[in-house]
């Protein structure tokens, strides 16, 4: 019994160590949609267009590097909105979310597009640049609402976001906001749909010469056999 227990443990480490998740960077791969939030607002609608600027074209930023920036008084962020969508798991980590944010300027109108950045504790990486819309003084009706599912590559992890806004004429950056401006955009609890997966707890029974052996998560006692296995102390032979 004491030899088919101890085989059984060093195969259910073995399967556990298959099961492990690779430690390879995993790619990061994000769906997004974007709108106008207010559908009534036919002169923004008209004048939205594809946008020809791509992710690789901004690069990594680190904490002190966006604190860095400069930019001009014509444009500002008024204020931004984070809503939650999606946690299949039930973990409190969401894999989809919707950020909208309402840009002003002195001028009647001006052509802008976003770059949305997420942040862990390092640096910021752009995961969206945004179709080029209008912006008019500084009315209401026209913020913007990017809506991002996360489809891969992010680990559960709270989030900071930046939210760039770039002059669609000269590409120049205008404006900007995160966590350190608008509380909405700080710590946001995020993680890849791969991972926002809810898994059912299986329960397997092994018999053994009238004995039975529980296993109640199964990943979780093999890990601690091997555990404990490695730690053990030599005994002397009698």
């Amino acid at each position: 019994m004491k030899h088919l227990t101890k085989r059984l443990s060093w195969l259910l480490v073995l399967t556990a160590i298959t099961w492990l998740p690779t430690t390879q960077a995993e790619q990061r791969i994000v769906k997004v949609s974007e709108k106008i939030a207010s559908p009534d607002l036919q002169a923004a609608k008209k004048y939205t267009k594809q946008n020809n600027k791509t992710l690789s074209q901004f690069s990594k930023k680190t904490r002190d590097e966006v604190m860095s920036q400069s930019i001009y008084n014509d444009f500002w962020i008024y204020d931004s909105w984070i809503t939650l969508l999606d946690d299949h798991d039930g973990d409190t980590f969401y894999s989809r979310f919707l950020v909208e944010f309402d840009v002003d300027t002195i001028y009647v109108e001006a052509p802008v597009y976003a770059v949305v950045y997420l942040g862990d504790a390092e640096e910021y990486e752009a995961i969206h640049v945004s179709d080029t819309f209008w912006v008019y003084g500084e009315t209401t009706g026209d913020s913007y609402i990017v809506d991002s599912e996360l489809v891969a590559g992010f680990r559960p992890f709270d989030y900071d976001i930046l939210i760039e806004i770039y002059d669609a004429d000269t590409d120049e950056l205008v404006a900007f906001s995160d966590g350190f401006e608008d509380a909405d955009l700080a710590l946001v609890s995020l993680e890849s749909q791969n991972r926002d997966i809810y898994r059912e707890t299986v329960v397997v029974t092994a018999h053994a010469h009238g004995g039975s052996i529980l296993f109640s998560s199964l990943a979780f006692l093999a890990v601690m056999s091997g555990y404990r296995m490695l730690h053990k102390r030599p005994t002397a032979s009698r």
